[in-house]
């Protein structure tokens, strides 16, 4: 049993805070990235538990999840199931990766976006570390600047179910000239399913009756992506959509052109 406050003798007690002074004061004087991951995880771990020694919790926060971005990328619930490591401390660990990710947001509202490579790298960037499907939508104005974006689904490791009620909603409060949305697979595989292009097509629907254009739809995984308007000739597949073309912005046109691509993709599924 580790020793907390409580059963340690005063001569502990002053080693244990002589030990954190060191360890802060090499955080603050020295290179960053020269830090070894388990003392960075240390000195984190220190402001949620105060009185012990936490340099076994962070090894052991290691091992379990092999490198310092699955740590920061755990749930709460896999991060409490490490010896020493309680709701608290799971908290701040997520809360790091959180604000990041809020960070990143940050940064990139209002930088005026190129196409649709451009607009994927902030995809993948979002949705890294989420380990379930979920989706999001981007929305721009007419000089292609990021207005906001909002996650309009959330679901389980394989599946996630599109409200578009909240789509509506989400372009009617920001006047939006323009949108992408992308999902992500966890499992890696970015290739579409029948579900996803239906929904593709849906969305494109709700969009064009609100007078907003559609940059294309992404499927991430990692630093991989998938884009949707590559299978858009799946339309003379399915029924009311028999004799549409789907134009997209920045000069993505997809016609029928496409078609090998297509067949290859719902032969997959079929």
């Amino acid at each position: 049993m580790r020793k907390n406050q409580n059963n340690m003798s005063e001569e502990e007690k002053a080693k244990l805070k002589l030990h954190r002074e060191r360890l802060r004061n090499r955080y603050l004087t020295q290179n960053h990235d020269d830090m070894d991951d388990s003392r960075m995880l240390e000195l984190l771990i220190t402001y949620a538990i105060p009185r012990i020694d936490v340099y076994p919790h962070s090894v052991a926060l290691l091992a379990k999840f092999g490198d310092l971005d699955n740590v920061l990328s755990a749930s709460e619930d896999d991060l409490c199931t490490v010896d020493g490591i309680g709701p608290s401390t799971a908290i701040l660990i997520t809360l790091v990766k959180s604000i990041l990710r809020r960070a990143n947001i940050t940064k990139n509202n209002r930088k005026v976006y190129k196409g649709p490579e451009d607009i994927v790298k902030y995809f993948c960037k979002m949705f890294d570390g989420i380990r379930e499907e979920r989706m999001m939508i981007v929305a721009f104005n007419n000089s292609f600047e990021m207005l906001s974006h909002d996650w309009i689904s959330k679901g389980h490791p394989d599946e996630c179910l599109i409200d578009m009620r909240e789509v509506a909603r989400v372009l009617v409060r920001d006047n939006v000239s323009y949108v992408a949305f992308a999902h992500n697979h966890p499992n890696g595989n970015v290739k579409p399913s029948v579900t996803d292009i239906e929904t593709m097509f849906k969305l494109k629907l709700l969009i064009d009756d609100m007078s907003v254009k559609l940059i294309d739809m992404f499927v991430v995984s990692d630093d991989k992506y998938f884009k949707m308007s590559e299978v858009a000739t799946l339309a003379d597949r399915m029924g009311d959509y028999s004799d549409e073309e789907f134009s997209y912005t920045f000069g993505n046109t997809v016609t029928y052109e496409a078609a090998e691509l297509a067949e290859a993709v719902i032969d997959d599924y079929n």
